[in-house]
């Protein structure tokens, strides 16, 4: 994704049964990706993603580093 806040976080996006899905998620720790944001995608038109969610997204990177360093240490 765009922006030094998100650096290291892929969209996956996909269409089922006329709806689309985003999923947000990183692989850049050792042995561990983890699942930042799924959900639907509501708007008919337009494909920004909210910014409400991509403030909700940062802010999962950020408990992610902090849990990933704490199981490192352990």
């Amino acid at each position: 994704m765009r922006g030094a806040r998100l650096h290291g976080v892929i969209e996956v996006r996909d269409d089922f049964d006329r709806r689309t899905y985003r999923l947000m998620y990183t692989t850049t720790f050792d042995e561990a990706i983890y699942a930042l944001c799924a959900f639907p995608k509501k708007a008919t038109s337009g494909i920004k993603t909210p910014k409400r969610l991509l403030a909700l997204v940062e802010k999962r990177l950020r408990d992610a580093r902090v849990i990933h360093a704490f199981e490192a240490r352990q």
